[in-house]
């Protein structure tokens, strides 16, 4: 039996962005990352973080945005580089 450890961050009108902690060996480990739409039912990776990284709210924001750049059809760094607010997430 394993527990997991992670971090989880609502970006409110979009979704979560997910740091989930993995051991890469020899005594590290690093974050992988996951985004999930507000409203849908499953997440994808989009991400690790770099070693010795650790997850914070400016880093959730930067994922929600890559995701969405993404999602929208632009590069991945779209929304990020531009300095721009995504549309939000809509369900239906």
């Amino acid at each position: 039996m394993k527990a997991v450890r992670s971090h989880d961050y609502r970006i409110d009108g979009y979704g979560n962005v997910k740091f989930i902690k993995v051991d890469i060996g020899n005594g590290h480990s690093t974050f992988k990352v996951s985004w999930r739409r507000e409203g849908a039912e499953n997440g994808t990776r989009i991400g690790w973080l770099q070693e010795r990284e650790k997850p914070t709210e400016k880093l959730a924001l930067f994922f929600c945005k890559k995701a969405c750049s993404l999602e929208d059809g632009h590069h991945e760094h779209y929304y990020y580089d531009k300095g721009l607010e995504p549309p939000k997430r809509i369900h239906s």
